[in-house]
């Protein structure tokens, strides 16, 4: 028995002795439920258009594991594009992960909630090197000015260094409106959460898929509403863009090319996939023009930074289409790979408190991964959209 056991095994029975049993269990939960600022444990929450995940991460003996993870899929009209059209409705679905997570002996602290990338404007721009830090913020939302379609008061904003080379900064700055964000937070409030970080998606992404190994890839998340396209490249997120074409559109071309109604589409769709040549038809002409607009994406960077793109991290629902990684890859002639956030990050998992699908399909998974790991890691160098007010 380890030594720290052999105390507590000592002062419980003291305790059991003196009458004081119930007092000291509830000191005893309040030193073990220890959140992010204790780094044994962590939370990342998730809210998508269709559904919103919590995962809970617990650090043990220098290494990480899955204690808790939960999601609540929403109806129509909840969340749309990022934005939270019934605050309600995502309160109580937070509420419930919350009790279920406290049902089996977890607690939810000061968990990192990601802003979805639809909902945030990213822009790196270069800047003198010999400002302080004062004056640097300064320049950085006077740069800002005429690269967002809001005013500085209107957003929150945070920035870091990326680099600094030949007496200039290389500088990333990204802004969330205040309405989103603020929202984001009532919404866990209503929870009785208190958020401990607002993360940017781009990063959560970047942080549970390719930070380290590979040092550089484009992240091609595919959802139901939309795609979203991160490149990461010499330690940070470089750039970002949407495209309005995912998981919905595909559903909607396999209706109108095949005369099916949306439902039998979408079970089509998912059974069948890519590995039938009647459906690979019917999805060509979608398939085609995001395949067009990754590689004039990835063009694009290269011509403005030099740096070319050579991998991908494919993950997202979408990218569970039966055959869909494959025909990519032979579209594309780049190295497609299958995120696979809890194998990339070590991360241990515990059957018993998993769902099935959280770990079989965990490419859906990988922002809320990424913004667990934050949590448990601590506060490292990354955006933080959450208010002064707040921290």
């Amino acid at each position: 028995m380890a030594a720290g056991e052999e105390f507590l095994n000592r002062f419980n029975c003291f305790a059991c002795f003196m009458g004081l049993k119930q007092q000291v269990d509830e000191i005893l939960t309040k030193v073990t439920t220890i959140g992010p600022q204790g780094k044994n444990l962590g939370a990342g929450i998730d809210i998508s258009d269709s559904s919103l995940k919590v995962l809970l991460l617990e650090k043990k003996s220098g290494k990480i594991e899955a204690a808790f993870c939960s999601a609540y899929d929403f109806g129509e009209n909840v969340v749309s594009d990022g934005k939270i059209l019934n605050k309600e409705a995502v309160g109580q679905g937070l509420s419930k992960i919350k009790k279920e997570a406290q049902d089996k002996g977890q607690n939810i602290e000061a968990p990192t909630m990601t802003i979805p990338e639809s909902k945030t404007f990213l822009h790196v721009f270069k800047l003198s090197a010999t400002q302080d830090k004062k004056r640097l913020k300064e320049a950085v939302v006077e740069k800002a000015k005429n690269l967002i379609p809001f005013r500085p008061s209107e957003v929150y904003f945070d920035f870091l260094i990326l680099d600094r080379k030949e007496g200039l900064l290389e500088v990333l700055y990204a802004a969330c409106p205040k309405k989103i964000a603020d929202d984001y937070l009532e919404v866990a409030k209503m929870a009785g959460l208190d958020i401990g970080a607002l993360d940017m998606e781009a990063e959560s992404l970047a942080r549970a898929l390719v930070v380290d190994s590979p040092n550089k890839a484009l992240i091609f998340d595919c959802g139901s509403r939309t795609t979203t396209l991160t490149i990461y490249d010499r330690g940070g997120v470089r750039s970002i863009s949407n495209l309005s074409i995912a998981g919905r559109a595909f559903t909607k071309s396999i209706a109108e090319n095949l005369d099916l109604d949306f439902e039998k589409a979408e079970a089509v769709k998912k059974e069948d996939g890519l590995q039938k040549k009647k459906i690979e038809k019917a999805l060509d002409p979608v398939l085609n023009s995001v395949y067009k607009q990754v590689r004039n994406y990835l063009n694009d960077y290269q011509a403005k930074s030099g740096s070319k793109i050579e991998t991908i991290v494919a993950c997202g629902g979408s990218v569970l289409l039966p055959g869909f990684i494959d025909h990519m890859t032979k579209s594309l002639d780049l190295d497609i790979k299958r995120a696979k956030p809890f194998e990339k990050n070590s991360i241990r998992v515990r059957k018993d408190l998993l769902r099935g699908d959280f770990l079989e399909n965990s490419l859906m998974h990988a922002t809320v991964v990424g913004s667990a790991l934050r949590a448990i890691h601590g506060k490292k160098e990354a955006i933080d959209f959450l208010p002064k007010s707040n921290k």
